[in-house]
């Protein structure tokens, strides 16, 4: 497919089209300026203007706890546990060896499944905020 006379790629226009499926967009402290960034490299349009929830960016005003969704799971009781990766562990999963993928992959789908477990008891407990309007153009 091509945008732009750029040839897109199968995961640019996958994400393009999740981010125009989704009415709202949870995340956990992702960098929507790195998206757009690339967005702009594959000849894409930038991210529309989108609803979105962070776990971080959002959650209420503390002092001495860190925001991290490894600690704030642990003070909450979260039974969904981080995946850790060493520094060597990192270096082969850059090399996207068929091991370092694996490890990504296991990686990924730990911090999926604690930042789904960490949300819900955020919400549950009332220290999440509202929903707040992301803009390309204004952060």
């Amino acid at each position: 497919m091509r945008h732009r006379g750029v040839m897109r790629t199968a995961p640019a226009v996958d994400v393009e089209q999740a981010w125009a499926d989704r009415a709202k967009v949870i995340r956990a402290s992702i960098r929507l300026k790195h998206s757009t960034a690339a967005m702009l490299e594959y000849g894409l349009p930038p991210l529309a203007a989108k609803l979105t929830s962070d776990t971080k960016i959002d959650l209420i005003k503390r002092k001495g706890l860190s925001a991290s969704q490894e600690n704030l799971s642990a003070a909450l009781g979260v039974p969904a546990a981080k995946v850790h990766m060493s520094n060597a562990d990192w270096r082969t999963a850059n090399r996207l060896t068929k091991k370092g993928l694996a490890l990504t992959h296991k990686r990924v789908v730990g911090d999926v499944l604690q930042h789904m477990q960490l949300r819900r008891a955020l919400i549950e407990r009332g220290l999440l905020g509202p929903a707040r309007m992301w803009r390309p153009y204004t952060q």
